[in-house]
């Protein structure tokens, strides 16, 4: 333990360092990259409390965790779960010396086990650990895992043994029921909360090929002591599609099994990534219903699935076009141009605002309670359609007060960050309505930044204006309380930048109530 006290504090001392800004400056860094992120990637439903998402490492590539950014920026993906210590390099794995067995090339970072629990601290997520079936013993896996001095949760038997490289330690999926049988009682003796996971295949291995053909049959068959999930990995072929990888899926997929489904391994081949996160969409809906769900993978030097680059010292990472696709996507505070917001998916979230990347709260003027700020609503009907702003809907957001006496009410909401390259005209787009007309002067005031750090502060001098409405206004123009306005606005920002909506009103002896209802926040290119 006190060989891993010293890298432990170097690595706590630059994550310290390592601010909200730190990812803010990698965001903004990179003006060549495409920001410009359509709504062609799919509004990813996985970020639910059901579905543990997550990336695959390659922990040899990984850049060394006290002399770089890369921790902040893996953080900044939002992981539930990573693995450790990879993919095909756990059976080769030493995690004694934090690199393969044989000492791998020069270029290889060197990952102590120690390394496990800085990242699993600073990114609150979970781990899965894959374990070497092939050259190692139950007994030292055990030690290893004891090691990583994390909660032991998740443990999967070995990584894609149906491989022809492992066919002389498994002729047969058979063989490998067996090593489960023999490895799984010890297990559970010294993690007996963890779930374990068998390797299955996510596709047939070609006409010829009986072993793999048969392999998720056989260890289906041969199982003797149950395991908690079947693993597959899902990778799309150049140009496949969804639907035709799903239907290879299906073709091994063992239905009715009992057991969860854990895709530690998804991606496109063709780097996708657009169509990697529509797989991975589809993957947690029926019939997989996938609890894991770990995309390959955070950082690889050959550039292949990476989400992140060197920008040239070695210490100092951005996001790539990937990375990008990856942040806006599990990130709720950072969001795609194109996304529209309808508060629709956020109805059971404990904090509905939060997890659409939102911050709403008074500022210093506002003398009635701070609390009486624009806030998440779920009412029936009361909102708009997101395609008929006459249409209505179930969700968005809504401030209500009735004062006693004069008060002020003064606050604000904030948008995510939206990426953005800094050329040509944006459009924003919100749904407004009113009620309590007679009573109701408030006005409301929409802004954009590009300097606003995404904290819950709002400093005036860093928005721009870009309209104001009221509901006299909106009267004069034939709306009556709780009817929808679309309000749009053209603007020309040039970065990245949020969006925000503040309500500000004087309550008097004529003015004592206020209403307003806002949804389907859409900000376009």
């Amino acid at each position: 333990m006190k060989k891993l006290f010293l890298p432990l504090m170097m690595a706590c001392a630059f994550f310290q360092s390592c601010s909200t800004n730190e990812i803010d400056n990698a965001v903004d860094s990179e003006s060549a990259v495409d920001h410009n992120l359509t709504a062609k990637i799919s509004d990813f439903k996985g970020t639910t409390s059901t579905v543990l998402t997550g990336y695959n490492l390659r922990w040899l590539d990984t850049p060394d965790f006290s002399t770089s950014n890369i921790v902040p920026l893996i953080e900044s993906l939002k992981p539930k779960i990573f693995r450790y210590p990879g993919g095909t390099v756990a059976h080769k794995w030493n995690w004694r010396t934090g690199r393969t067995s044989d000492g791998g090339s020069a270029s290889n970072v060197t990952h102590l086990i120690g390394d496990v629990k800085t990242l699993a601290d600073a990114t609150g997520a979970k781990v899965t650990f894959v374990l070497d079936v092939v050259h190692s013993s139950v007994e030292d896996q055990i030690e290893m895992m004891q090691a990583a001095n994390v909660p032991v949760e998740y443990i999967e038997l070995g990584n894609e043994l149906y491989a022809t490289e492992y066919e002389v330690e498994f002729p047969t999926g058979k063989e490998y029921a067996d090593t489960i049988n023999s490895w799984v009682p010890k297990l559970r003796t010294e993690f007996p909360n963890a779930k374990i996971g068998a390797v299955m295949i996510g596709r047939l291995g070609g006409p010829n090929n009986t072993r793999a053909n048969e392999w998720n049959t056989k260890v289906h068959q041969n199982i003797t002591q149950s395991v908690d999930a079947y693993i597959y990995h899902v990778y799309m072929n150049n140009s496949e599609g969804t639907t035709a990888r799903l239907q290879r899926l299906d073709d091994v997929f063992i239905l009715n099994s009992n057991k969860e489904t854990w895709v530690t391994e998804y991606g496109d081949k063709n780097q996708d990534y657009n169509e990697a996160i529509k797989l991975a969409d589809l993957l947690t809906g029926a019939p997989y219903n996938t609890k894991l769900l770990l995309n390959h993978c955070v950082y690889a030097k050959s550039g292949d699935f990476t989400k992140f680059v060197d920008t040239g010292n070695g210490t100092t990472f951005t996001y790539t076009p990937e990375g990008y696709a990856f942040l806006t996507t599990f990130n709720p505070n950072f969001a795609k141009l194109g996304h529209v917001e309808t508060f629709e998916d956020h109805t059971t979230d404990v904090s509905p605002l939060a997890s659409a990347g939102m911050k709403s709260f008074a500022l210093s003027g506002q003398t009635i309670a701070s609390n009486q700020v624009l806030s998440f609503q779920n009412k029936a009907g009361f909102f708009a359609d997101e395609n008929n702003v006459s249409a209505s809907s179930d969700n968005g957001v809504n401030v209500y007060y009735v004062a006693t006496g004069t008060q002020q009410m003064d606050n604000v909401l904030i948008s995510p960050k939206y990426l953005h390259d800094g050329t040509g005209t944006v459009t924003m787009k919100i749904d407004a309505s009113y009620a309590q007309r007679a009573q109701n002067n408030a006005i409301v005031t929409f802004y954009y930044s590009t300097t606003h750090d995404g904290s819950a502060t709002f400093n005036p001098s860093q928005w721009t204006v870009i309209g104001t409405e009221t509901a006299a206004n909106m009267y004069a123009q034939g709306l009556n309380n709780n009817m929808y306005k679309r309000e749009s606005f053209n603007i020309n920002p040039s970065a990245n930048f949020h969006v925000a909506v503040r309500i500000q009103q004087t309550f008097d002896a004529t003015y004592t109530k206020t209403q307003w209802r806002f949804d389907n926040l859409n900000v376009f290119k």
